[in-house]
């Protein structure tokens, strides 16, 4: 007889969110993924990946009310966004809209499954929307008032 009760695997593991957190030694309260209510992030603060909550991350109230309820936002108005495929990075990133965004950000969305982008990131401040199997994200652009490649903060 089936355990109707199995559980099933989350689409996204707590070891994959690992690679959106924060390696600098100032941005410390972001260096793993945390939990707060329903949900678990991941961020570095230029760009943060929200899914369903795993319960082995730490509970921590770290994210600005006002990226929670973008992202609160952005699960709410999906379908009024016209989502593309993740287009493929070129060495230095891509534009999408009027937005320079790099490829070390877009890369490591490749451990994600069915990444979608919107096509017009002047939805969310500029900020990229991105939809995936079992989430949703946000990266802010790259500054262009800076001498090398920069992202601005969320």
């Amino acid at each position: 007889m089936q355990n109707i009760h199995a559980q099933v695997a989350p689409a996204v593991s707590l070891n994959d969110l690992l690679s959106f957190c924060s390696t600098d030694s100032e941005q410390q309260q972001f260096n793993e993924p945390f939990t707060t209510g329903r949900y678990t992030y991941a961020t570095d603060a230029a760009i943060v990946i929200r899914v369903d909550r795993i319960d082995a991350a730490h509970e921590k109230l770290l994210l600005p009310s006002s990226i929670r309820e973008s992202l609160i936002s952005l699960a709410e108005n999906e379908k009024n966004l016209t989502w593309i495929a993740l287009p493929e990075a070129w060495p230095f990133g891509i534009r999408i809209g009027n937005n320079d965004f790099s490829s070390v950000y877009l890369n490591k969305l490749s451990v994600l499954k069915n990444v979608f982008v919107d096509s017009n990131p002047t939805h969310f401040r500029d900020r990229l929307c991105i939809k995936f199997d079992g989430g949703f994200g946000l990266l802010a652009p790259l500054r262009r008032d800076t001498d090398h490649a920069q992202h601005y903060a969320l």
